[in-house]
């Protein structure tokens, strides 16, 4: 049997599995340091011609909201310039628009004016904090889900 196999052929299984640890060794490197912050960084960052500090939702002051929403209104009404506004805080973004867009679930379910919508007795119950004078339970209040009554 000697004569069949090299005695070099005995030390192959061990060369296999250092190679191979070695190499996956390597791999493990490689992406270790590849995967860092400054070779993932790719695509474009465009500069905000706006800066927005996200204090409208509740990181900053009121002060700062103000302040924002009146630069917001001052740009679209002395430079004309027409602003898309896509806020979560439905009583500011319909302080400062002319038209709004009410969505739910990706669909544009209501629009108009912003006085329309401000006026709009669904519009007060599910976004501005209540319709009329009586003090709902939340248990009580009505969802889009089960009504049905926007389309």
């Amino acid at each position: 049997m000697a004569a069949i196999f090299p005695k070099w052929s005995n030390r192959v299984t061990l060369a296999l599995i250092v190679s191979g640890v070695l190499g996956a060794s390597g791999v493990v490197a490689g992406m270790w340091y590849y995967f860092t912050p400054k070779y993932t960084r790719v695509g474009y960052k465009p500069i905000q011609p706006v800066g927005f500090p996200h204090s409208t939702h509740g990181f900053g002051g009121h002060l700062q909201n103000v302040d924002l929403l009146l630069i917001i209104q001052q740009i679209n009404r002395d430079l004309g310039v027409t602003i898309l506004l896509v806020e979560q805080n439905a009583r500011a973004a319909l302080s400062v628009a002319s038209h709004g867009y009410i969505m739910e679930q990706g669909k544009v379910v209501l629009d108009g004016s912003a006085d329309e919508l401000r006026d709009n007795e669904d519009v007060k119950e599910f976004y501005l904090g209540g319709a009329g004078d009586q003090r709902k339970s939340f248990k009580n209040l009505k969802s889009f889900k089960r009504r049905k009554r926007w389309l």
